[in-house]
């Protein structure tokens, strides 16, 4: 058996409150890459879901698909067209494009980290990046089951036992497609553990 841990502190108002919890799990699963720098760019919105990214640099090429952030906001799995440093992006899900013209965004292709996972399987689950990133857990048939912007350094943990419904309950991933979100690059840890039946 593997056993994974979460440890915690929380200081308040001069109160320090820590606590560790231990699951255990008949398998687990450890992923690390280190992402692309997205590239600096300013954004034109044609619509909620569809603009021009303007990024010198940027590497893309027509057909990728991209992630592109912003202050408050992010959309993601978009579909790419490229003419010269203009990349006009168009589908995908998640935050409405920002209204106006030239706004400040980040825009980075999507990698691919193989995990494959029965939801219901699930004991541990655990998500950082030193950078802002995206993650996106996906079916085999390319369905967003569990989509995530995680800020610079904070980590989101599901653990089993705590009555906080499991997010990936009924489902099951194949894939996790993620991209940096800053014009840095970025090292993703996913850690999971899991028994082999549900």
């Amino acid at each position: 058996m593997a056993t994974g841990r979460v440890e915690t502190t929380v200081t308040v108002s001069g109160l320090n409150i820590s606590s560790r919890t231990d699951r255990t799990g008949e398998g687990q699963i450890a992923q690390d890459p280190t992402l692309p720098a997205a590239t600096s760019g300013a954004c034109t919105r044609s619509d909620s879901n569809t603009g021009v990214v303007t990024a010198a640099g940027h590497g893309l090429t027509t057909g990728d698909k991209v992630n592109v952030f912003w202050s408050g906001g992010c959309r993601f799995g978009m579909d790419a067209t490229v003419a010269g440093d203009d990349v006009t992006v168009d589908g995908g899900a998640g935050d409405d494009l920002p209204v106006g013209a030239a706004t400040p965004c980040y825009i980075a292709e999507q990698v691919v980290v193989d995990m494959d996972v029965v939801g219901n399987n699930i004991q541990l689950l655990t998500i950082s990046a030193n950078y802002r990133v995206h993650v996106d857990f996906q079916s085999g048939a390319g369905a967003s089951l569990l989509s995530l912007d995680l800020p610079a350094s904070e980590q989101w943990t599901w653990l089993s036992g705590q009555d906080i419904t499991n997010p990936l309950a009924g489902q099951t991933v194949a894939s996790v497609k993620v991209s940096a979100g800053f014009n840095h690059e970025t090292v993703l840890q996913i850690g999971c553990l899991y028994d082999s039946v549900a």
